[in-house]
């Protein structure tokens, strides 16, 4: 059943509050230009206040509004991916009951399936509200598209990294196995289990050197987690309690490292001494086959301290220019973005399984 629109209008004191709340988007110069846009030039000494109050009393049509809600969103950085892995499970059983779940009345989500070789795709349009904004952009439609990809006798299945998709994803499973009559295995990596901060940092330091036709030039962006931040001392009287909550203000539960070469800093070795583990990295690595392209990688966990929900993304790419790495990094291709993936997946997967092997067998035997 198809949904339509809401029509809303926006008021006066609505286009100002968006005007004020995004000032690195909308600032006095953009602001200059809407209203020069329109043939009405502004003194270049009005200050932003002055100016957004002005502008919001002008008549506003539906293509004025939506140029200033886009000229206020944020620049386009990809979401970041997660995966699943099932088996056994077939692509036909995922396009039958994909095609069940678009075609449900109760579905409000806009979904359009397409597939195309050994690859079904399910993209998935539908609203989002978020309270913390102002009104004109509480309310956003967003797009998430999961990708179940055959390989070998496994089906991946990768998603954007919030909880709309993750839940999506679940509904297709359990109407998958409701199918099916029974239970799918499936593979997440998480670390939930494996509290040993030696185990943990070691996954990502094995991801980030064991990517397929890729060679590690630098770490650019740690953050590392301490695993004693959870641990509570027993407490006895009034005094003991606010002794406790003054050692808890003062305990370091987490540190950013930004720079080059993290691993090798002092700092580093120091935390990872006293038991901290890593969470989540940004790394560059040279491609064997184009030496003279540096791409830019991330990797982590939405949950730090449990190490669950592992996301991934590729940031970017540095060209070089003559003989220098251009500053600016580019965004890659989305068909080499898809392939990126696919490689980062491989390496975090064959990883976990090499850390929980470790973790089940410690002595190695």
């Amino acid at each position: 059943m198809s949904k339509t629109n809401l029509n809303y209008y926006a008021t006066d004191k609505e286009i100002f509050d968006i005007l004020m709340s995004s000032k690195l988007k909308l600032s006095e110069t953009t602001l200059l230009n809407i209203a020069k846009d329109r043939g009405i030039l502004y003194s270049n000494h009005n200050d932003r206040d002055s100016l957004s109050n002005i502008i919001s009393l002008l008549p506003h049509d539906f293509n004025d509004l939506n140029s200033i809600l886009d000229k206020s969103e944020s620049g386009n950085r990809s979401e970041k991916s997660t995966s699943v892995i099932f088996n056994p499970i077939s692509l036909s059983d995922i396009k039958e009951v994909s095609n069940n779940y678009r075609d449900d009345e109760s579905t409000e989500e806009k979904i359009i399936i397409t597939q195309q070789d050994n690859e079904i795709s399910v993209k998935i349009e539908y609203t989002e509200i978020d309270y913390t904004k102002t009104r004109l952009i509480q309310r956003r439609t967003k797009e998430a598209e999961i990708k179940f990809i055959k390989k070998d006798d496994k089906i991946i299945a990768r998603l954007p990294a919030n909880d709309r998709a993750r839940k999506i994803l679940a509904d297709l499973q359990n109407k998958i196995e409701e199918k099916l009559k029974t239970q799918i295995t499936k593979e997440i990596i998480s670390l939930e289990n494996i509290n040993d901060p030696v185990l943990r940092t070691k996954f990502f330091t094995q991801l980030i050197s064991s990517i397929d036709d890729f060679k590690l030039e630098t770490v650019t962006s740690l953050k590392i987690e301490s695993n004693q931040f959870d641990e509570t001392p027993e407490l006895e009287d009034d005094q003991d309690i606010e002794e406790a909550k003054s050692q808890m203000l003062s305990a370091v539960k987490n540190v950013l490292l930004k720079g080059n070469n993290l691993l090798s800093t002092p700092e580093y070795q120091q935390l990872r001494s006293k038991g901290f583990y890593i969470s989540s990295i940004i790394w560059r690595s040279k491609q064997s086959s184009d030496p003279y392209a540096i791409y830019e990688f991330e990797a982590g966990f939405d949950d730090p301290f449990k190490c669950k929900n592992f996301k991934y993304n590729i940031r970017g790419i540095f060209t070089l220019n003559k003989h220098e790495y251009v500053k600016r990094i580019k965004s890659v291709s989305q068909a080499e973005q898809q392939l990126l993936l696919s490689i980062i997946e491989e390496s975090a997967s064959r990883n976990f399984q090499t850390i929980c092997k470790e973790h089940e067998n410690p002595e190695g035997t």
